[in-house]
């Protein structure tokens, strides 16, 4: 089971502040009766020893625990970045195999999840390497070592965590209504970007995230998505807070928390 998503946290806790999901993420328990910030963190600190000190090094028979856990925490680090093993094994001091083997421990257990990069046939100059996201943001900020919300927001971190609660909320929009949407993310070797791309049947929608975008009109749309998806193709924004609303170039912003009603509204579900 995933977590809460953001809009079961404001359906149970409507006078809870949804961006302190940030560090509170989507744990039933931290939402069933009033919670401080310190509790929080207890409670985190205590599901790291619990469930990646023990339950995680014990069930994939990892032996070199600190150079694992040291893995985990490069890994918050570059959420919502490429996956570069090869970096990651060298600075944990292991070898790729071995960085390799953790991170499969790791999404088996449901702590991590790769996205896969757009590929088809017009797409020979995309990178392959997937993207690396935490199922939980609560989880993520906890091992980024966050334990205020103010220094986050003002952080050049907190776009990565808004993208990776963004890419959570859309796994539980999908599996929660059963849908067979197929999510990737597009970046060209020149850098040009998009956050998401959800294919389902012959529909296709790109999604880009903004954790403060209250002045943005649209985005343009790059000439390599052009060539992939049609010239006439919005990018639509994720942001934080307000209502659905349209802006230029037939797209949308979309608070989070409408996250959920505008992809089964685009692209079809119950």
């Amino acid at each position: 089971m995933h977590p809460l998503s953001i809009s079961e946290i404001a359906s149970a806790a409507p006078d809870f502040p949804l961006v302190q999901s940030f560090l509170w993420g989507g744990w039933p328990e931290l939402y069933a009766h009033p919670t401080t910030l310190p509790q929080v963190v207890r409670y985190l600190n205590e599901y790291i020893q619990l469930v990646l000190e023990r339950d995680v090094t014990q069930s994939a028979g990892i032996q070199k625990v600190p150079q694992f856990l040291k893995f985990v925490t490069l890994l918050a680090g570059r959420a919502a970045n490429v996956l570069e093993l090869s970096s990651l094994a060298s600075a944990a001091g292991v070898q790729v195999s071995t960085v390799m083997d953790w991170a499969g421990a790791l999404e088996q257990m449901l702590i991590i999840q790769r996205l896969p990069a757009f590929t088809s046939e017009l797409s020979k100059r995309l990178i392959k390497a997937p993207k690396l996201y935490f199922q939980d943001t609560g989880l993520l900020c906890r091992l980024q070592g966050w334990q205020a919300l103010e220094p986050l927001l003002t952080s050049p971190l907190v776009g990565a965590a808004f993208e990776n609660l963004a890419f959570t909320e859309i796994l539980k929009a999908r599996d929660h209504c059963l849908q067979d949407w197929n999510l990737s993310y597009f970046r060209s070797k020149d850098g040009q970007e998009i956050d998401f791309v959800i294919t389902s049947g012959v529909r296709t929608l790109l999604l880009e995230c903004k954790f403060s975008a209250q002045n943005t009109q649209y985005l343009p749309t790059p000439p390599p998505v052009q060539k992939l998806f049609g010239a006439g193709i919005p990018i639509h924004i994720i942001s934080f807070g307000g209502e659905i609303r349209p802006l230029k170039n037939h797209s949308f912003q979309v608070p989070i928390q409408k996250l959920k009603t505008f992809l089964l509204d685009q692209l079809g579900g119950p």
